[in-house]
């Protein structure tokens, strides 16, 4: 459920994180389960990622073009943020760990 305010690709990107942190996805726990889910979504995505391309094969002209690209650089930044979780830990997310029990001080 997407909160309001919050833009969806935010909300699925800390769905996401949190299932990294539980180990879960999609709320499946087996391996098996897991790989479904993973191949529907590539199913889903598949005709979304080639408009992406052919879109991508024009260069930004006016302030038009410019600001069109809004959903270019949030997949972006996505894609890094992903990076970043993934070579290091989903704890470094302040909106996933934020409503975790508090951690007690040495």
């Amino acid at each position: 459920m997407q909160k309001r305010g919050i833009p969806a690709y935010i909300t699925s990107l800390i769905r996401h994180f949190r299932d990294l942190r539980d180990g879960t996805h999609g709320g499946s726990a087996n391996r098996r389960d897991k790989e479904a889910h993973f191949e529907k979504a590539v199913h889903l995505l598949a005709p979304i990622a080639r408009q992406v391309l052919t879109e991508l094969n024009t260069n930004v002209f006016n302030d038009e073009d410019a600001a069109d690209q809004l959903s270019v650089l949030r997949a972006i930044a996505s894609g890094d943020l992903h990076n970043l979780v993934y070579r290091a830990d989903y704890r470094i997310v302040p909106a996933v760990t934020a409503n975790s029990s508090p951690r007690s001080s040495a």
